[in-house]
């Protein structure tokens, strides 16, 4: 499973959908085999979600010129956001 794909998608479901973060990413952290990839999966989200407005900013002024950006791929967005401020030396 792609754990950074995965991220975006709880954050789209919490940021858009309104659902608990705690609960969405119990579902997710069921299908992780690795422990490792569990503790990364609640790095990125509980990381992006700590910095929501900061990064929403960021993205939005990278995507001033988009006329439209799916809001799935927008998670994507901020979550590789975060990655690259704040875990940019791990998991690469």
């Amino acid at each position: 499973m792609n754990t950074r794909a995965n991220a975006a998608k709880i954050i789209f479901q919490v940021a858009t959908q309104k659902k608990s973060l705690d609960d969405t990413l119990q579902n997710y952290l069921t299908k992780q085999d690795q422990q490792r990839d569990k503790a990364f999966l609640k790095e990125l989200t509980y990381g992006t979600l700590r910095w929501y407005f900061k990064l929403d900013a960021i993205a939005k002024l990278l995507l001033k010129d988009s006329k439209t950006t799916d809001a799935q791929v927008y998670s994507l967005i901020l979550v590789g956001i975060y990655q690259l401020i704040y875990r940019s030396e791990e998991h690469t």
